[in-house]
């Protein structure tokens, strides 16, 4: 299996929309740090899909995904995160389980 322990990762989460409006001091930012697609989850389902192999089987992931909770919990709803209370809320960070990452990609028995 993997190698590691943690994965802590910030990718870029800003929704294509949301690129437009953002403050000129933002707009400063290489692009490519900040977009994160149509819907701001680009990299975090890159991430999401492959973290599992890269973590031992008692490790975690730690993963910011900016104000995109219910786009995400759309988008995962079979994945039992937990979400960490930062000073920005309670919808940005998110912490799970490589075990809960590998109960996400079994298929549902019918």
């Amino acid at each position: 299996m993997g190698e590691y322990d943690l994965i802590i990762s910030n990718p870029p989460y800003v929704k294509a929309q949301s690129m437009r409006k953002l403050p000129i001091e933002y707009r400063k930012e290489p692009e490519i740090a900040l977009a994160g697609g149509s819907d701001g989850l680009d990299l975090v389902r890159r991430i999401i899909l492959d973290a599992e192999k890269h973590l031992r089987p008692d490790g975690h992931l730690l993963l910011e995904i900016g104000h995109n909770r219910s786009t995400f919990e759309r988008k995962y709803p079979r994945l039992p995160v937990i979400w960490l209370s930062t000073s920005s809320g309670t919808d940005a960070v998110l912490w799970v389980s490589a075990e809960q990452l590998a109960e996400m990609s079994r298929p549902l028995v019918q």
